[in-house]
């Protein structure tokens, strides 16, 4: 009588031996699989420039981290000589063939973001107006908080707006807008002056007058 022994293995199938090559399951692909050194990661955002393997034309017309032109070469030499001074060949000018410069991309990186936040900051300064609103009706005591609130902002160092809102049969009589609006301009001469030429527009049923601290104001 034959007893089983469970210990005994029986005949590898391809079933079994597929299951043994497999691996563990949800396990790390290994190194071999992952690819790529610095030069492949940088390329992978598609908010960077072509750089280094990931230019695949053949050739480029290299700029060297001088400044001095080389003409036209082929990529494989221009990433080793980059790769000599340790820098990175970059694509600069989308042209045939593209032309790349070496440099230290991390470095021009930088310079670029700093240079767009400094025209973002100029931008935002130079659109950004206070503006008070008031109709061709306002009596001579709003007049003066008017003026009170845009003299405080000229102070602090702020452009203002000024607009006069006409309605209905207001429009007959413009000259009460702009009389309104010189008032303001004669009476806050020291601290503020126009910031456009003319002074005063009319823009449909708006005038308006813009202002700026003297300090600031455009020569």
């Amino acid at each position: 009588m034959s007893l089983n022994n469970p210990n005994k293995q029986g005949p590898s199938t391809p079933n079994n031996q597929q299951n043994q090559q497999k691996g563990p399951v949800g396990g790390r692909p290994s190194p071999a699989g992952r690819g790529g050194g610095r030069y492949q990661q940088r390329t992978n955002n598609p908010n960077q420039p072509l750089m280094n393997e990931a230019i695949k034309a053949p050739q480029v017309r290299l700029i060297g981290s001088d400044g001095q032109q080389h003409g036209i070469i082929s990529t494989r030499d221009a990433i080793q000589q980059a790769r000599n001074e340790d820098l990175d060949l970059v694509v600069i000018g989308m042209q045939n063939p593209p032309v790349a410069k070496i440099m230290d991309y991390g470095k021009y990186k930088f310079e670029k973001e700093k240079e767009e936040k400094e025209k973002k900051k100029k931008s935002k300064a130079q659109s950004v107006f206070k503006e008070v609103k008031m109709s061709a009706r306002i009596d001579e005591h709003d007049k003066l908080v008017k003026q009170k609130w845009i003299q405080r902002w000229l102070e602090e160092g702020n452009k203002v707006r000024v607009v006069v809102q006409m309605r209905g049969r207001e429009m007959q009589h413009p000259e009460i807008p702009r009389n309104i609006l010189k008032g303001f301009l004669e009476n806050l001469a020291e601290i503020g002056k126009p910031d456009q030429a003319p002074a005063i527009k009319q823009e449909g049923r708006m005038f308006s007058l813009h202002l700026a601290p003297v300090a600031i104001s455009k020569k």
